[in-house]
Order: C-alpha cells, then sequence, then structure tokens
C-alpha cells in the first residue's frame, strides 16, 4: 500500500506523527506476514512493485498450489489482525485501528487486495477476470460511497481514497495479468 500509505502519512504527518508512524508500522507489519509465509513455503522475495493502493511482492516459489497461493494472500491480514488486536490490549489505540482498517481492506474482494487476490486463486480460469472485474468495481463504487458519507461527516478521506486507488487499479488491469 505504499503510494496510498505515503501520501496519507505525508498528510497526516502534517498534523500527527503518531498516525503516521502507525500507518507505516502497520504496512510493515502485513507485508512482514506475506514475507514470512512466503520463505515458510520455500520461496524468496526478489523486489517490491508498488500499484495505486498499495505493494504487491515479487516472489519466486518452486511450484504454485492453490493451498500455498491463499496461504500467502491470507498471511499479510492475519498479521495485521494479530497486530492490531496485541496494539489494542498494549493501549496503542491509533496503530490497533490503523491495522484493522487494513486488514479489512486488504480482505475485500476487490482486484489490489489480499481478498481479490484470493478470488483469483480460487476461481476457474476462464471466469476469474470477470468476476474480479464486477466485484472490483462493486468494490470501489462502495468505497467511494462510504468514503464520501465519512468525509461529509468530517472524517478523514481514506476510505474514498481506497475506493479512488480501486479504480485506479481496475483503469490499469495490471492485476489481473
Amino acid at each position: 500500500m505504499l503510494p496510498f500509505a505515503l501520501l496519507c502519512c505525508l498528510i497526516f504527518a502534517l498534523e500527527n506523527l503518531p498516525i503516521a508512524l502507525s500507518i507505516v508500522g502497520a504496512m510493515t507489519v502485513h507485508e512482514l506476514g506475506h514475507i514470512i509465509a512466503i520463505h515458510m513455503c520455500g520461496g524468496r522475495v526478489s523486489g517490491v512493485l508498488s500499484s495505486s493502493v498499495g505493494a504487491n511482492l515479487i516472489c519466486s516459489l518452486d511450484r504454485h498450489s492453490l493451498r500455498r497461493d491463499v496461504l500467502i494472500f491470507i498471511s499479510g491480514p492475519c498479521a495485521g489482525a494479530v497486530a492490531g488486536m496485541a496494539g489494542y490490549f498494549c493501549g496503542l489505540y491509533e496503530f490497533a485501528w490503523i491495522s484493522m482498517y487494513l486488514t479489512v481492506l486488504n480482505l475485500l474482494p476487490a482486484v489490489p487486495f489480499d481478498g481479490g487476490c484470493i478470488l483469483k486463486t480460487v476461481l476457474p480460469c476462464g471466469s476469474a477476470e470477470k468476476i474480479l472485474t464486477v466485484s472490483s468495481i462493486i468494490t470501489g463504487l462502495v468505497l467511494c460511497i462510504v468514503g464520501l458519507y465519512f468525509i461529509a461527516g468530517g472524517y478523514n478521506f481514506t476510505v474514498f481514497a481506497s475506493g479512488i486507488g480501486v479504480f485506479l487499479s481496475m483503469a490499469g488491469k495490471s492485476s489481473l495479468q
């Protein structure tokens, strides 16, 4: 979630450094969850690609399997959820809420998120692209609508920005290839 998160960090850093650090910490824990799972599955990470809503790890595995791929995709949100709960119990409330927000966001069935990658992995090859396109468009619209509601209520713009990020990812279609 590199470009999106860096933008949020810049905005929040101007107002609140602990929130900016919480965003970076939550992102780091999320990506470390993926990295640990990749290594546990016998792979290695060779790089990171940046997208409109996040980061994609470039990794190499001997062979792909449904179980292994789902484990790798779900490991980031799981790490974020555990870190969020731990942060809450340790009194790091901003970190906890940001971690849980990123966890829920990453489980949505949209192409750039882990939930979309899991869906792509388990769907039959012929229907995956159409289903993911529709699912991502609906997810993006819902995020934009909920985000506009939050903005009107005086909250920050991150949900709306997430919806825009989904649409930018869909426009590039880089995640579907």
